[in-house]
C-alpha cells in the first residue's frame, strides 16, 4: 500500500496518509518502523502499526484523563473500563503509569487531603469517606489525616466562632445542637465540636431572647391578642429553648 504522506499534528501526534485511510500514529512507531524512509507498507507491517497506534491513542487518552487532574487508581480503573479497554491492556496501562510517575495513590491521597483542607470546609471523617471508597488503605489516610490535625482544628473553631455569632434567635442549648449537626455532617468528630464550642465566647443570650421576643410579638400581633398573644409567644419561644424561670 502506498505511503502518501506523514504529516506531523498540532497536538504531537502524526497522522499517516495512505491509498484509503489515515492511521493516526506517534513519532514512536514511525522511528520504530522507519516510515519515513518508506513509500509503501505490506498489509503485515500495516496491521503491526494499527495494533500499536490504537495502544497509543488509548494509552493518550488515560493520560490525558490524569493530566486533568490527579487520579486515583480506582478512578483510572473504572475509566479504562469505560473506554472498554481489555483486562491485559489495562494491567499494561497501569504498569506504565506507575513507571512513569503519573498514577501513585499515596501522592493522590497526600494532594486530596491538602486540597480539601485548605481548599473546602470538609472535616477529617468526610475527606476520609471518599478516600475510603477510592480504596485507599485506611491506615494511611490516618496518617496523613493525623499531620493536620492543627490546621483542622484551627479551621474549625474560626468556622464555629462565625457561626455562633450568626445566633440571632435560639437559646445556647438549641444552637449548640443545630451547630453539632452541621459540622457533624461536614465530618468533624463530635468531641472536637463540643470542646469548641466549649472555648467560644458565650453568647448574650437575654439579647437574643428580648429580640425573638419582639420579632414574633410584631409577626403574631397580626392575629392574636391579649393572653393568647403571649401564649403564642412562649410556645415559639420555648420552641427556641427559652423558657419561663
Amino acid at each position: 500500500m502506498l505511503i502518501k504522506k506523514i504529516v506531523k499534528n498540532k497536538n504531537g501526534t502524526y497522522k499517516i496518509v495512505l491509498d484509503d485511510e489515515e492511521i493516526e500514529t506517534s513519532d514512536d512507531i514511525i522511528l520504530k518502523y522507519q516510515l519515513l524512509y518508506k513509500d509503501e507498507i505490506d498489509s503485515s507491517l500495516l496491521d503491526k502499526v494499527k495494533e500499536e497506534s490504537d495502544f497509543f491513542k488509548q494509552y493518550n487518552k488515560v493520560l490525558n484523563y490524569i493530566y486533568l487532574k490527579l487520579r486515583s487508581e480506582k478512578e483510572v480503573k473504572n475509566y479504562m473500563t469505560k473506554l472498554k479497554l481489555s483486562e491485559k491492556q489495562q494491567k499494561i496501562f497501569l504498569n506504565k503509569l506507575k513507571e512513569k510517575g503519573f498514577l501513585n495513590d499515596m501522592n493522590y491521597l497526600k494532594a486530596y487531603v491538602s486540597e480539601k483542607i485548605n481548599l473546602t470546609n470538609d472535616g477529617p471523617f468526610k475527606i476520609a469517606s471518599y478516600l475510603e471508597s477510592q480504596d485507599i488503605d485506611r491506615k494511611l489516610i490516618d496518617e496523613v489525616l493525623n499531620e493536620y490535625t492543627d490546621v483542622i482544628r484551627e479551621k474549625l473553631f474560626k468556622l464555629m466562632e462565625k457561626k455562633k455569632k450568626q445566633n440571632n434567635k435560639y437559646s445556647d442549648y438549641i444552637w449548640h445542637s443545630k451547630l453539632t449537626y452541621y459540622f457533624l455532617n461536614l465530618g468533624y468528630p463530635e468531641e472536637m465540636i463540643n470542646e469548641i464550642y466549649n472555648e467560644l465566647p458565650s453568647s448574650d443570650l437575654e439579647s437574643i431572647r428580648n429580640k425573638e421576643y419582639d420579632r414574633l410579638k410584631s409577626r403574631l400581633s397580626k392575629k392574636y391578642s391579649g393572653e393568647e398573644l403571649e401564649r403564642q409567644i412562649k410556645i415559639k419561644l420555648a420552641q427556641k429553648g427559652f423558657f419561663d424561670d
